[in-house]
């Protein structure tokens, strides 16, 4: 009698596990069944309406800051078009409703508006050349050999992209002219020369570590000098960044005030920037249309150069910022 009490309890347990196991069997495939057929979905369709969200808001934000970027530009240029009366006439129209050309010929014409733009276009030019080429040279040898006290000098580089320029405006002042170097073309090419360096090196030494040093070495065992190599292997290689670098010291030259306003002192050195503001107290038609005349001219060369170097530029400083 125990023992068959004992094999009926024994089978009793083991029907129970039986049971508990089948039981937990379809909890699992019901529950999976419900996942998959009804909360998946909903899920997914969630998913998707973030999704759809985020992408609505990110180009919802794109589109506002376009317009606070255009805006200007283009009140500037409706007012280069606008008559004198318009411009003050409140309030402000949106469009031109007289146009008028009459302030461009009056810069090309009487203010000597070729040969400033001639000045601007050589200081920028020279002075980013420059700094790009002498950046490049200063980058690969910080980046490629170990030199004492290589890592001071790198700090005191990038403090030097810190430093304000005005400081260094009257030491500057002072000594160019008692070198003669004061209101010539020359003088501004060499101080926008030195202020463009310290960020080409930094530049160019961030993208110089995404090319693999085995280059070098492969060039070096070919026979190839260490100037051979940068000028034949880097170069190629980092030629987004090299014009990435020189089309940002020529907009940044060519934007530049204050040394320019301060270093020169004749109309044959001056560049744009200075001139516009000049010429519009002897201008004979309202100076805030010929501010935005002014204006208009000296955009037109920027954005035609960053129109041809703008995959360069987005490459360069992706590239750059990867592993720099």
């Amino acid at each position: 009698m125990i023992h068959e009490g004992t094999r009926r309890g024994a089978k009793n347990t083991k029907g129970a596990k039986n049971t508990e196991g089948v039981a937990g069997f379809l909890c699992a495939t019901a529950r999976a069944w419900a996942d998959q057929s009804h909360f998946a979905p909903a899920n997914h369709f969630s998913d998707k309406r973030q999704r759809a969200l985020v992408t609505t808001a990110q180009y919802a934000l794109l589109a506002l800051v376009l317009v606070l970027l255009i805006f200007p530009v283009y009140w500037m240029g409706i007012t280069s078009f606008k008559t004198q009366d318009e411009v003050y006439m409140l309030p402000q129209s949106y469009w031109p409703q007289h146009f008028t050309l009459e302030g461009y010929p009056h810069l090309f014409r009487q203010l000597k508006f070729g040969l400033t733009l001639m000045n601007s276009v050589i200081v920028a030019g020279c002075a980013a050349l420059g700094s790009t080429i002498m950046g490049g040279l200063a980058a690969y040898g910080l980046n490629r050999f170990e030199l004492p006290g290589r890592g001071l000098l790198f700090a005191v580089l990038v403090v030097s992209i810190a430093l304000p320029g005005m400081t260094t405006v009257g030491p500057i002042f002072l000594a160019y002219q008692g070198l003669g170097l004061y209101d010539t073309k020359i003088g501004l090419i060499l101080v926008n020369l030195s202020f463009g360096l310290s960020f080409a090196i930094y530049f160019l030494f961030a993208y110089f570590q995404t090319i693999p040093r085995e280059l070098d070495d492969a060039a070096h065992i070919d026979g190839c000098t260490w100037l051979g190599i940068f000028w034949y292997v880097i170069l190629p290689i980092a030629r987004p960044a090299v014009v990435t670098t020189f089309l940002i010291g020529y907009i940044g030259v060519w934007n530049e005030y204050l040394l320019a306003n301060i270093l020169t002192a004749s109309e044959n050195a001056k560049t744009l920037t200075v001139r516009i503001l000049e010429i519009a107290p002897a201008a004979r038609i309202e100076p805030y249309q010929l501010y935005a005349v002014g204006g208009i001219m000296s955009l037109i060369p920027v954005i035609l150069i960053v129109m041809l170097g703008q995959r360069h530029i987005v490459g360069g400083i992706v590239r750059g910022a990867v592993k720099g």
